[in-house]
């Protein structure tokens, strides 16, 4: 059954591009050749010297923007895992959102689930510098890893899986 599901997920995103994923196809292979960081924000992080990344391709995820060197090292890229939660979590969720603009670098571009799409634009959230993701197929089934965001990826389980997608894309 979940392989059915996953093929009736391709087909429909082959058929019926959705616009707003379909703007992602702008970075496919767009640091080719590149090395990358991906930076989790584990408590031991704050024991590692990440100031020697600085110039490199970063990809920060979900509570790193409070790390004390973010505006050294200079995220070039910012996951946040899909909003899952129930609605009453939703200003937590803005007050959260607030605290990474304001703490991130004002060009680190920044990858939301599109399910979060609607608080990002009412609050006016990294204007001109965010783009969307949706999850949808099921990992466990594919012979081989989806990483194309301008369609569904893969249910990522967390924010750095997310960031590996992105990364490989």
């Amino acid at each position: 059954i979940h392989n059915r599901n996953n093929l009736k997920i391709m087909m429909k995103d082959h058929l019926f591009p959705n616009k707003i994923l379909n703007k992602n196809i702008k970075y496919k292979n767009i640091h080719t050749g590149e090395r990358c960081f991906i930076l989790g924000s584990g408590p031991s992080i704050v024991k590692q010297d990440i100031k020697k990344l600085k110039g490199e391709i970063i990809i920060t995820q979900n509570h790193f923007h409070v790390h004390e060197d973010i505006k050294i090292i200079h995220p070039t890229y910012h996951c946040v895992v899909p909003f899952f939660h129930s609605k009453e979590f939703t200003s937590d969720w803005i007050d959260w959102i607030r605290s990474m603009e304001e703490k991130l670098p004002l060009d680190t571009h920044m990858f939301f689930h599109l399910n979060t799409k609607n608080i990002i634009e009412k609050n006016n959230f990294f204007v001109n510098r965010t783009s969307y993701l949706e999850v949808g197929l099921d990992p466990m089934t594919l012979k081989k890893a989806k990483v194309d965001i301008s369609k569904k990826i893969m249910w990522v389980q967390t924010a750095l899986m997310q960031c590996l997608t992105v990364a490989l894309y």
